[in-house]
């Protein structure tokens, strides 16, 4: 009896291994999506008749938020090991948290308690790197002890190069303190949503009618609460990830909004206050309206320009300018984008040195990048696929790494925008001269 015990549950081990091991090779391959990894291990572990996880505190998941949580943490760690492996060539041992939750406008985004301490800080890569320490900057290794790329953690280091990236300024006791409290507010939004799918599936399995009329009243009222929550248009159904895609393509620039309706003297006006600000070092930004009138003229530090709630409202329809000042100044961040979408601007504006990069507010908004978080993570997950052959060409001799690092955060915006069908144009300085002619 106790041969056969063990023999089912060594059957039920080895299958729950090489169903993770399956779909994780299928999502780091570049074979399928994330979602489609997740579905299809979710349908080999009920095929197999194993429908939840329990852990030794005894909290019990659900069998697809398990693999969605395990698949996701597998593929940012094959991400770090790739990235890791490029640093030992290029022999940089450093990296940066980045600020993935601080956007222009005040709101201090979603950064995890846990990881927050570590935003804005330079480390000693000693975990995927080979980097040694060097007595002046904290280990990553030490800083995942305390915490830090826990499961479905959102934060991820990127390389720093000394000299040229710029560090952010460490987290704020305030920020620190919105962490806390948005890290409770998205409990309660996942708690909600849980509930809401537990009575659709009790609704849509069970026999008896009352009790089908009973759960969908319970649904409805889960429902209702999780659109209070601003959820109605936020994660998915974590049973039903996978969604077809049509094939992206490079939407077209509408000529209808914006700068190219406005009269000759108003673009003149503001392509000379753009060029004003390429030479200097603080960001600056303008807000016109969607006539060509000026509303504002605001100043920032280097690094961005922040907007009271009273500003962002006065963006609806009109078209917001600013540029990036130092040598890196690359393309728009996802601040900028996101700052597109929450502002509901016709078009946002980046002024560099090359000339001026032009984004345009699409007739719908897509969902996958419908916040801060949204926005920051399919940006990075997009950079990490594009940066290689960049960062190759600089460490071979061919351009320089401040050019490859401009030129990549190009090609991320540019691929984003194709992906998500939001317009994308860039304006020369010379063409620019040649239209004011």
């Amino acid at each position: 009896m106790q041969r056969a015990e063990y023999a089912v549950l060594r059957r039920t081990n080895d299958q729950y291994r090489q169903i993770i091991f399956d779909a994780q090779v299928y999502a780091n391959t570049g074979a399928g999506t994330v979602e489609k990894a997740v579905d299809m291990a979710t349908h080999d572990f009920l095929s197999r008749g194993i429908d939840c996880i329990e852990y030794k505190n005894g909290a019990r998941h659900t069998i697809s938020d398990y693999a969605d949580m395990y698949i996701r943490t597998a593929e940012r760690r094959a991400n770090l090991m790739g990235e890791g492996r490029k640093r030992q060539e290029w022999g940089v041992g450093l990296v940066i948290v980045n600020r993935r939750g601080t956007m222009t406008g005040g709101n201090h985004g979603r950064a995890c308690p846990q990881c927050i301490p570590w935003l804005g800080k330079v480390l000693v890569d000693d975990v995927y790197s080979g980097g040694k320490p060097d007595g002046v900057h904290p280990l990553l290794s030490d800083a995942m002890a305390a915490g830090f790329l826990h499961p479905r953690c959102r934060d991820k280091p990127t390389t720093y190069f000394p000299g040229i990236s710029s560090a952010p300024d460490p987290a704020t006791r305030r920020e620190i303190r919105d962490a806390v409290e948005a890290e409770k507010e998205e409990s309660r939004e996942n708690y909600v949503q849980r509930q809401a799918e537990k009575f659709q599936r009790l609704e849509k399995y069970s026999l008896d009618p009352e009790n089908r009329q009973k759960y969908a009243a319970r649904a409805g009222e889960w429902k209702e609460a999780e659109r209070g929550l601003g959820k109605s248009d936020g994660r998915k159904s974590k049973e039903s990830t996978s969604r077809k895609r049509k094939k992206p393509t490079a939407p077209e620039w509408n000529r209808d909004v914006g700068p190219e309706t406005w009269t000759a003297k108003q673009r003149k006006a503001m392509w000379s206050a753009e060029w004003g600000t390429t030479g200097k070092g603080l960001e600056e930004a303008r807000l016109y309206d969607a006539k060509g009138k000026r509303l504002f003229c605001k100043k920032g530090d280097d690094k961005e320009v922040r907007f009271t709630d009273d500003e962002i409202k006065q963006m609806r329809g009109g078209v917001l300018t600013h540029n990036h000042p130092g040598p890196v100044y690359g393309c728009f961040s996802p601040h900028d984008i996101n700052m597109l979408r929450r502002g509901k601007l016709s078009e946002m504006r980046c002024v560099t040195p090359k000339g001026v990069f032009r984004i345009q507010r699409p007739e719908k908004w897509p969902r996958a990048i419908g916040s801060l978080e949204k926005v920051t993570d399919v940006y990075y997950n997009i950079s990490n696929n594009i940066e290689t052959p960049f960062f190759d060409r600089a460490r071979m001799g061919e351009i320089s790494f401040l050019d490859a690092d401009n030129m990549a955060q190009e090609a991320t915006v540019r691929e984003l925008c194709k992906q998500f069908g939001i317009p994308f144009d860039f304006e020369s300085w010379d063409s620019i001269r040649e239209a004011i002619k």
